[in-house]
């Protein structure tokens, strides 16, 4: 399967982190709209994830489990679980909540901490990565591991925004055209404009507090560009296809004018884990297509 590769280095100067404060505001996502999201738990085990503890031999059922459909993390020890999939450009819906102790008073003085590490690049607590924080204090704030970004973070905004220790909130992290963007309840508390690296999994960390996590979903933004010739297969229903390398795409879309035979290159989306009802080919959605001069 064609993937394509991006990378933007910023040199060799020394590992450097901008932050600016701006005031930043966003609608709320509506919650209807789930068009091409896909969940990154089933509600019954934690299949498709894998976990790194600072610790050897920790038993990660310990940590992490579900419980009721809801993942619930008890903080310690620290480590994480990461997905088995690598994410480019995605969006990224979830909410959580930790557990409010009993004596808690004045919410300002709750320590509660956990993250999402984006592009994790090796396997180490805590690895290469661009986390957004899940501290309570500093929810959806940037922190660059090991690398460098370029990020303006809101506090006013995240204030307003987040609800009390104990009840739920919903994140929302988009990643897309070089930019990284953090929601709380609809709220847009950072964005980040540059960022190394740009692909890998995403990771949910363990890190003293227990939090929990529910509905927890993602769709797959990034895009692909395949070249090759436009067929047409005499199945039921009918049938376009390219073939790109040694791989067969059975196109979904407007074909823009485009007929068999012609020569084109096609922008869009591969459909993870589908294939043609056919099983002509894996299904490729169309964004653009072009003629291809011969």
């Amino acid at each position: 399967m064609a993937r394509v590769h991006s990378s933007h280095p910023f040199g060799k100067e020394p590992m450097r982190t901008f932050a600016i404060m701006l005031l930043l505001s966003a609608p709320a996502f509506a919650q209807g709209d789930e068009k091409g999201f896909e969940k990154l738990c089933n509600g019954k085990d934690l299949s498709g994830w894998k976990f790194t503890f600072k610790d050897k031999d920790v038993d990660p059922a310990k940590t992490f489990a579900v419980r009721d459909g809801i993942v619930v993390c008890t903080g310690q020890p620290t480590g994480y679980m990461y997905t088995e999939r690598t994410f480019k450009e995605f969006t990224l819906r979830l909410e959580y909540r930790y557990k409010r102790p009993d004596d808690l008073k004045d919410e300002s003085t709750f320590a509660g901490n956990s993250g999402y590490l984006l592009f994790v690049q090796e396997h180490k607590v805590w690895p290469r990565s661009i986390e957004i924080q899940g501290m309570n204090r500093d929810v959806l704030g940037i922190i660059a591991i090991q690398c460098k970004a370029k990020f303006e973070s809101d506090q006013e905004a995240r204030l307003k925004a987040r609800k009390p220790v104990g009840e739920w909130n919903a994140v929302e992290i988009v990643v897309k055209d070089g930019k990284i963007t953090a929601s709380l309840n609809g709220t847009l508390v950072s964005t980040v404009s540059e960022y190394e690296p740009k692909e890998g999994p995403i990771a949910f960390q363990s890190e003293g507090a227990e939090i929990h996590w529910r509905n927890i979903r993602i769709r797959d933004d990034s895009t692909t560009t395949i070249r090759g010739k436009l067929a047409f297969r005499d199945v039921e229903g009918g049938c376009w296809t390219l073939e790109d390398k040694d791989t067969t795409y059975d196109l979904h879309g407007d074909l823009q004018g485009c007929k068999h035979g012609d020569e084109v290159e096609v922008t869009g989306r591969v459909a993870k884990d589908k294939v043609c009802v056919h099983q002509v080919g894996t299904i490729f959605e169309v964004a653009s297509i072009r003629r291809l001069a011969k």
